[in-house]
């Protein structure tokens, strides 16, 4: 789908199927690319020359993204919209993997061991969740939840206030990039398989409470492996998986100048 001569990681499709956006380092920094549904007609929207991008996520709209960043002061959420000369707008700080609800109006995100939800501009933040380890919060396809991993599962709240419950206990081990992707009949998630030694996409079925890999992501025979590992995005008609692999590794080789 998409090949450069640096690091593809963190893809997603954006929520109306036309488009693809990921980070790169073909640059020598992370920056945020957009395509379409294709990988063609590719247009770098950050010029941010120096922090590590974390995961990407849509806006309901298909027209504005969300992402975190490091920086001096620790993890930045930034939301950025995908018309030509935009600029990241910084919304949060000290916080990370964060997502918008599918009205458009709230951000989910994690800070300080617990998750938040916030007005899309960061405002007026309030605690959904403190359960051990919580982290990686989005809304469910019917907007009802945020689904969350806590710890060694998955976990569930109302997103207007309540307790929090587990919903899927994983087949195989979580990373701390595992992805989470609700969709109308469940929710797919990536863990690690000790027995095959790849990441895989498994999907938890509301129907049936049971959990099935779909795909496995099978390390190449040359490089290191997935890129960002456990990242993928399914498409919004449920046709395609996709995610990142390195196909082959390399170094370059610089001369200074001068050297003392």
């Amino acid at each position: 789908m998409i090949r450069s001569t640096g690091r593809e990681t963190a893809p997603v499709y954006s929520p109306d199927g036309t488009k693809i956006a990921n980070v790169s380092d073909q640059s020598g920094h992370d920056e945020i690319f957009v395509s379409d549904a294709e990988g063609h007609n590719r247009v770098q929207l950050t010029q941010l020359n120096g922090p590590n991008i974390g995961r990407l996520r849509w806006a309901p709209d298909s027209k504005t993204l969300i992402y975190d960043a490091s920086s001096d002061h620790g993890g930045e959420v930034f939301t950025l919209s995908i018309a030509p000369g935009s600029k990241p707008a910084r919304v949060l700080l000290n916080a990370g993997n964060a997502s918008i609800s599918h009205d458009g109006k709230r951000i989910y995100f994690q800070s300080r061991g617990q998750l938040w939800k916030a007005t899309m501009q960061g405002a007026n933040p309030e605690t959904i969740a403190r359960e051990p380890g919580a982290a990686q919060p989005i809304e469910s396809a019917d907007g009802k939840y945020v689904i969350f991993r806590s710890r060694h599962g998955f976990w569930r709240v109302p997103a207007e206030g309540g307790e929090a419950e587990e919903l899927i206990v994983p087949d195989h081990d979580l990373l701390w990039a595992t992805t989470i992707q609700p969709v109308k009949k469940g929710v797919y998630y990536s863990e690690w398989e000790r027995s095959s030694r790849a990441m895989v996409i498994s999907f938890y079925d509301f129907a049936t409470k049971k959990n099935s890999i779909v795909l496995r992501m099978t390390a190449p025979k040359r490089g290191f492996g997935f890129g960002s590992n456990s990242q993928f995005s399914i498409s919004p008609d449920g046709k395609y998986a996709l995610y990142s692999r390195v196909d082959q590794s390399q170094t370059n080789l610089m001369l200074v100048e001068n050297f003392r």
